[in-house]
């Protein structure tokens, strides 16, 4: 008889967070925007770039049959919790890409009623090493919300740190940093979110920290840093002291092939007039050679993905 109890109760809480989810799972996308920072992006959609030359709607090649400091990234915004039953589906949209370092944000590292995201996308796509930063508790309080570094090649020297948090109405956002090696060349990889739109004070702290970082830890190495920084190209000033050391995947090509900014848009997937999602290289270390926002709409953002070549 107390056995028959035991298993009610458990099936009762089991029953209790997966309904849960399931309303999770329906609301609202992500990170709303704002009718204010839609106003802010009109300029946005219809500003150009100087000049440039790249076909940013056609999907790169595939990255197989490359030279060997041919390299391809990709970003990705899984959209946290929200994204509970899309984990088989996001992890094929990995897979397609067939990138060689991928670097997530709001992935979930569920062990007790999510499904722990970057190890699922991560044995689909065939990357045997992740390094995962934890942000955020869900609400199961055991698991995490966070970036996450899949790579193809072996990653060693991590270092998972907190960025800037002064306001008490926001989440904390992290960096997860690891080393790996391209070609037999060390090469620093950094997946970074930072906090909201509309906590702009903080995000100008946790870009000018990232900055900082490189320049001390890893002077004169090539960097490469990926993630959501919940910032448009306009907002300049907020992006310069990465824009001062690092090329933007996107804008180095834009500028050459008169793409409109609005080109490089990644979020809402289902129409995208807003980019959040970068991947930034040292500059003189790459030579930059395509990028492609792709199709997907599986999570709220679209996965943005640059082809290089360390030199």
């Amino acid at each position: 008889m107390k056995k028959a109890k035991k298993n009610i109760f458990l099936s009762l809480i089991i029953l209790f967070f997966t309904a849960a989810a399931v309303i999770i799972s329906s609301a609202a996308p992500g990170e709303c925007l704002s009718p204010s920072v839609k106003d802010l992006f009109k300029k946005y959609q219809s500003q150009k770039v100087d000049e440039i030359a790249v076909e940013g709607g056609k999907a790169p090649a595939a990255a197989a049959a490359k030279n060997p400091n041919s390299i391809r990234i990709a970003t990705y915004n899984l959209q946290g919790v929200s994204s509970f039953f899309k984990t088989a589906d996001l992890a094929k949209v990995i897979k397609t890409i067939n990138a060689d370092f991928v670097m997530l944000t709001e992935s979930v590292e569920g062990w007790m009623l999510y499904p722990n995201q970057p190890k699922v996308i991560a044995n689909k796509g065939g990357y045997p090493f992740i390094v995962f930063k934890g942000n955020i508790r869900i609400w199961t309080y055991f698991e995490k919300m966070g970036n996450a570094i899949l790579s193809r090649a072996k990653l060693y020297d991590q270092a998972l740190k907190d960025l800037p948090k002064i306001r008490k109405d926001s989440e904390l956002r992290g960096i997860a940093v690891a080393k790996t090696k391209v070609n037999g060349r060390e090469v620093v990889l950094i997946s970074a979110h930072l906090s909201r739109v509309i906590h702009k004070d903080e995000r100008v702290k946790q870009i000018q920290f990232i900055a900082d970082l490189i320049k001390s830890d890893y002077a004169n190495m090539p960097v490469i840093l990926a993630g959501d920084l919940n910032t448009s190209p306009v907002e300049t000033d907020v992006l310069k002291p990465i824009t001062d050391i690092m090329d933007d995947g996107f804008m180095y090509l834009a500028g050459v092939n008169k793409l409109s900014v609005a080109s490089g848009a990644t979020i809402p997937a289902d129409k995208p007039d807003v980019k959040f999602d970068y991947i930034f290289l040292s500059k003189g270390k790459f030579n930059i050679k395509s990028f492609q926002v792709n199709p997907s709409t599986v999570s709220d953002h679209r996965p943005f993905v640059v082809d290089a070549e360390l030199k």
